[in-house]
């Protein structure tokens, strides 16, 4: 499930050429790497006011939920900072 399915995502564009994105897709989670060139594994989420975050960097053995109960919230970019605080430099 954490293998790319989709790679690259492509953006279609109802006036214009289709766009390829800058992230590859796996069953339902994004792929992704960090500043440091980590492996990262994700998904997020809103709905009603709550968002949403799981990171799993599985070389590094860190798992992060977030979930916050309030809009807007950037649910991604503090979850990479909690993810952070547990990774070495």
């Amino acid at each position: 499930m954490h293998r790319a399915q989709v790679d690259p995502v492509i953006e279609f564009v109802s006036a214009g050429v289709p766009e390829k994105q800058a992230f590859r897709q796996a069953l339902g989670w994004g792929i992704d790497t960090d500043a440091a060139g980590r492996r990262f594994i994700n998904h997020t989420g809103a709905i009603r006011g709550v968002g949403s975050i799981l990171l799993d960097y599985p070389d590094e053995q860190v798992i992060v939920a977030l979930i916050a109960n309030l809009l807007p919230f950037d649910a991604r970019k503090h979850g990479e900072a909690l993810a952070q605080m547990f990774l070495e430099d």
